[in-house]
């Protein structure tokens, strides 16, 4: 008797983390859709996929609370879904921490039994219900757009509006490790292999991107010719800025054919140096590196910066665990604010 209990509690304990109907067709009224927005949006904030690692959008949207910044929309793959959908839904950066500091595996997976895939993701819809603030997407406070890959065409799908917590399951559906959902007969899984960071989702949902930088190796000569047949394959209205690392790049030619395509010479300060702050595009882009700067050398930039004639600059600084950055963003934007520009 004492055998037979303990067999049926250790399998009662297996079904628990099981499940036995991974292959629900989601067709019901709530079923995730993919509509048009109510409103276009001009400022979108896109995370990507990344497994585990993607959790380090949190820290991201902690740092833009910090500066009191809101999105007109949110984009989202796999685990970029599942932290924006919270956000979206009105769950602040600080309890999105706190919630993916005490996640553990079982809360994301759960195995499937009769299935070719391993696992069911039903579990990060469970979370999704259980944490956001709102269940629909249309509902939420910003726009949410989870987005997924449509198995039969391998279509990207940007679901914005039904039921959130089985979106972000569709969107985090790895391929071949968990089942596919199923919603209205289409098995979705997530767009790793299409869309990763899915900007061009957000720039067809009618948000305005920022610039697109590349960033070039150390080892990376120049080489007019690729970096022209880069530029002809670009879309024309797409800001591009590009960091060269070695300095045979740093030539008039190079600038000259920046400034035929509108891109942008990045400048970078780091402690190898600094890129020459030359005006290539009709904006300018600048990536301040060291981990701090005084008054003085922060209005030396703001200086500089207000007379190149640039309709907008994007300036960033280094990602620190402190969180020195976007407190060094708000004391540039005083000291630009404080600077006449020079005639």
């Amino acid at each position: 008797m004492h055998r037979r209990r303990a067999i049926i509690g250790a399998a009662a304990a297996a079904a628990a983390g099981c499940t036995f109907a991974p292959d629900v067709d989601h067709d019901g009224a709530d079923a995730p859709r993919a509509l048009p927005l109510a409103q276009a949006p001009q400022i979108a904030w896109v995370l990507s996929s990344g497994g585990p690692r993607g959790f380090v959008h949190v820290g991201v949207l902690k740092a833009l609370d910090e500066l009191n910044l809101k999105p007109d929309l949110i984009v989202g793959a796999s685990v970029g879904a599942l932290v924006g959908c919270l956000r979206a839904s009105g769950v602040p950066g600080a309890e999105i921490e706190t919630l993916a500091l005490e996640l553990q595996p079982t809360n994301m997976a759960r195995l499937a039994i009769w299935s070719d895939q391993r696992f069911s993701g039903a579990p990060v819809a469970e979370l999704v219900h259980r944490y956001a603030r709102k269940q629909l997407l249309e509902e939420m406070p910003v726009p949410m757009a989870c987005v997924a890959t449509r198995k039969r065409d391998a279509a990207v799908v940007a679901f914005t509006a039904g039921d959130a917590g089985v979106a972000v399951q569709a969107s985090s559906a790895i391929e071949g490790q968990f089942t596919p959902v199923r919603i209205r007969g289409e098995p979705h899984v997530d767009a790793d292999w299409f869309a990763p960071l899915p900007v061009r989702i957000a720039r067809t949902l009618g948000a305005r991107l920022g610039p697109l930088l590349f960033q070039l190796p150390p080892n990376f000569r120049k080489d007019t010719g690729r970096l022209g047949d880069l530029l002809a394959m670009l879309p024309r209205d797409l800001r591009v800025a590009f960091e060269f690392r070695h300095h045979s790049w740093f030539d008039d030619d190079v600038y000259a054919l920046l400034r035929a395509w509108n891109g942008a010479l990045c400048v970078a300060d780091t402690e190898k140096g600094t890129t020459p702050l030359i005006a290539t595009a009709d904006f300018g882009y600048l990536r301040l590196r060291d981990a701090d700067y005084t008054d003085d050398e922060l209005a030396a930039w703001a200086g500089r910066i207000s007379t190149q004639g640039w309709r907008d600059a994007y300036v960033f600084f280094k990602h620190e665990e402190s969180g020195t950055g976007p407190a060094l963003g708000r004391r540039m934007l005083r000291s630009l604010a404080d600077t006449t520009p020079k005639m």
